[in-house]
């Protein structure tokens, strides 16, 4: 939805960047969003990141053959009321873009299960075009829990439940499928049997890694889905994967919710991405074997 303006400059422009805010969670706005209308000339995908105070956002507009980056840009967070605690309960969000040729305002709310995302472009470029407003809903891509998919650039290794084992080899029990081995528990045997009766009971297939060769977080997905449910005797703790975020805390890159410390990273970029997929998939437990040094983690709904 395309409007033609006559404005001269950004200023009067945000005035129709005016909406009422439908969330209080800025959860609900990170992730990655699709226009639904792919033949937009406009902005057709958008990425929303949390981390730490800041909120970012990545605009792509529509180009042939892939879509062209925007780049990304800090966001100014808003809430509904002075009282409101930013960025955690942001509504709406706003992005500046200067590209030379045009300056551009990106508003983005949520709209129900969709973002609405206004664009406001004034032309610098003394071209004589008219300024415009585009207004567009955008949907949720591969949604958590929602099913369906992965996400982009997973580092993941299927195997078979049905025939996962504990073994041990050369002294060393490990879970094994066949020639391949996913962990490694030393002598500690009834970690290993506990670690295969997880995997049968979930019907993990996937165990997926972020940071090789050395992985900051792993995780286990049932058909590229979150397993969900119980099994007894776990060693589990509940979190809000709407209010996880990835925050610089004591020199570190960590994964936290409110002040929950739940895992650290070597650099940002990968706890970025850890909690990107813990949204994705919804998880809100993570599970360990064995701690106080767990030699198995997994997240599950």
């Amino acid at each position: 939805m395309k409007f033609a303006l006559k404005s001269t400059g950004l200023a009067a422009l945000t005035l129709f960047a005016v909406a009422t805010p439908a969330s209080a969670d800025i959860g609900q706005l990170v992730g990655t969003w699709q226009n639904v209308n792919s033949h937009d000339r406009g902005v057709i995908r958008l990425v929303v990141q949390h981390v730490g105070n800041a909120v970012r956002v990545q605009a792509f507009g529509n180009c042939t053959p892939t879509p062209c980056d925007w780049g990304l840009a800090n966001a100014a967070v808003f809430g509904t009321s002075i009282q409101s605690n930013l960025p955690q309960q942001a509504t709406v969000l706003h992005a500046l873009y200067n590209q030379g040729f045009a300056q551009r305002q990106v508003i983005v709310h949520i709209a129900g299960n969709q973002l609405r995302v206004e664009v406001l472009t004034h032309f610098t470029d003394n071209s004589g075009r008219a300024n415009y407003f585009d207004s567009d809903l955008f949907n949720r891509v591969a949604d958590s829990g929602h099913g369906g998919g992965g996400i982009a650039n997973e580092d993941c290794i299927a195997f078979n439940p049905n025939t996962a084992h504990a073994a041990s080899i050369q002294g060393d029990w490990k879970l094994v499928d066949g020639n391949m081995w996913m962990l490694s528990f030393g002598n500690k045997q009834a970690e290993a049997q506990r670690a295969a009766l997880i995997v049968k009971h979930y019907q993990f297939n996937k165990q997926c890694f972020v940071g090789r060769p050395n992985p900051s977080f792993s995780y286990w997905l049932t058909n590229n889905h979150s397993a969900a449910g119980s099994m007894p005797g776990e060693d589990c703790l509940t979190f809000n994967p709407q209010s996880v975020q990835a925050s610089f805390t004591g020199g570190m890159w960590k994964m936290v919710d409110g002040n929950h410390l739940m895992f650290s990273f070597p650099n940002e970029a990968e706890a970025v991405k850890a909690v990107q997929i813990v949204k994705h998939y919804g998880f809100n437990h993570s599970c360990f074997v064995g701690r106080p040094d767990p030699s198995m983690t997994y997240q599950r709904q």
